[in-house]
Protein backbone atom coordinates (compact mmCIF):
# COMPACT_ATOMS: atom_id res chain seq x y z
CA UNK A 1 0.00 0.00 0.00
CA UNK A 2 1.10 3.45 -0.55
CA UNK A 3 2.22 6.46 2.01
CA UNK A 4 -0.02 8.43 2.59
CA UNK A 5 0.42 12.44 4.13
CA UNK A 6 -2.85 14.24 5.33
CA UNK A 7 -2.53 18.14 6.02
CA UNK A 8 -5.05 17.94 8.93
CA UNK A 9 -5.49 20.39 11.73
CA UNK A 10 -5.86 18.38 14.91
CA UNK A 11 -9.47 19.87 15.76
CA UNK A 12 -10.81 19.40 12.47
CA UNK A 13 -13.82 16.93 12.45
CA UNK A 14 -13.36 15.97 9.01
CA UNK A 15 -9.34 15.32 9.24
CA UNK A 16 -10.23 13.24 12.12
CA UNK A 17 -12.79 11.48 10.39
CA UNK A 18 -10.71 10.98 7.26
CA UNK A 19 -7.89 9.77 8.98
CA UNK A 20 -9.61 6.92 10.74
CA UNK A 21 -11.51 5.60 7.59
CA UNK A 22 -7.86 5.86 6.14
CA UNK A 23 -6.61 3.26 8.89
CA UNK A 24 -10.04 1.24 8.69
CA UNK A 25 -9.57 0.31 5.06
CA UNK A 26 -5.81 -0.82 6.21
CA UNK A 27 -3.77 1.89 5.54
CA UNK A 28 -1.15 1.88 8.26
CA UNK A 29 1.06 4.08 7.35
CA UNK A 30 -0.29 7.32 7.45
CA UNK A 31 1.30 10.60 8.19
CA UNK A 32 -0.53 14.10 9.51
CA UNK A 33 1.10 17.49 8.82
CA UNK A 34 -0.37 19.59 11.11
CA UNK A 35 -1.25 22.99 9.87
CA UNK A 36 -2.98 24.25 13.00
CA UNK A 37 0.61 24.51 14.68
CA UNK A 38 2.99 24.34 11.47
CA UNK A 39 1.33 26.92 9.07
CA UNK A 40 3.97 26.29 6.71
CA UNK A 41 3.52 22.64 6.52
CA UNK A 42 0.78 23.51 3.93
CA UNK A 43 1.54 22.66 0.63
Amino acid sequence: MQKVKMYATGTCPYCIRAKQILQAKGCRSTRSASTSTRPSARP
